[in-house]
């Protein structure tokens, strides 16, 4: 099924959504590496406050993938 989703993303939203739904998003979408989610949950659970709401907030990981061939490897970022 093809959705069409403006953010923030509710948990209703989320719940309703299904494996193989082709989904658009428009809005404000957070993007982060490793190293940033782990600061991120870090300040949270030292009761620090993040420069946006993390609440409802669409927070995506962008990060170098693995690729299996023989062993598992990086694959190249362009």
């Amino acid at each position: 099924m093809e959705r069409h989703i403006t953010l923030p993303l509710t948990e209703e939203i989320a719940r309703s959504l299904r494996a193989g739904d082709s989904v658009y998003l428009t809005g404000e979408i957070y993007t982060s590496r490793d190293a940033g989610h782990k600061r991120m949950c870090e300040a949270l659970e030292r009761g620090e406050e993040l420069p946006f709401d993390p609440k409802d907030a669409t927070i995506y990981y962008v990060g170098p993938t693995l690729l299996q061939a023989e062993e598992w490897m990086l694959t190249r970022q362009l």
